[in-house]
């Protein structure tokens, strides 16, 4: 029978960069640093080592950052996603048909009433649940003294 070894840390991407950098790692601040040298051509002065400090710090953070445990990438494209979508959702209620209504099934001959279901009022609705609230502790209060 064959032994197979178990790869073991998965979650863990591989450092294939000079020992210390993943691949998407390198990505970022590679990207950043091109964009600082463009911005060190395109500008002068204090603009351009503003600019090249806010580039080099979003770099920074895509590469080794972490909100909360989840790497910054990750957070900015649900946070993308948020302010995209929409966030109100309307429930748009279907026509009502008779087999919605809720009737009593009675067998054919039985000449009793078929009764629809009642439609409870929000103000018969909460005396309803204040009574079963009242009665249910009641009955506790009764049954341990």
């Amino acid at each position: 029978m064959q032994r197979f070894q178990v790869p073991q840390f998965i979650t863990v991407e591989d450092k294939i960069i000079g020992g210390f950098l993943t691949a998407k790692q390198f990505v970022y601040v590679a990207t950043g640093i091109i964009l600082i040298v463009i911005i060190f051509f395109s500008f002068a002065g204090f603009l351009a080592l503003f600019l090249s400090f806010l580039v080099g710090a979003s770099a920074a953070a895509l590469a080794w950052g972490k909100i909360d445990g989840r790497p910054v990438p990750t957070f900015v494209v649900n946070a993308l996603f948020y302010f995209i979508r929409p966030r109100v959702f309307v429930w748009k209620r279907a026509a009502k048909t008779a087999a919605d209504e809720a009737e009593l099934v009675v067998p054919p001959g039985d000449e009793t009433i078929i009764k629809k279901s009642p439609k409870l009022s929000h103000s018969r609705l909460s005396e309803l649940s204040w009574t079963l609230d009242t009665k249910l502790r009641d009955d506790i209060l009764k049954a341990n003294p």
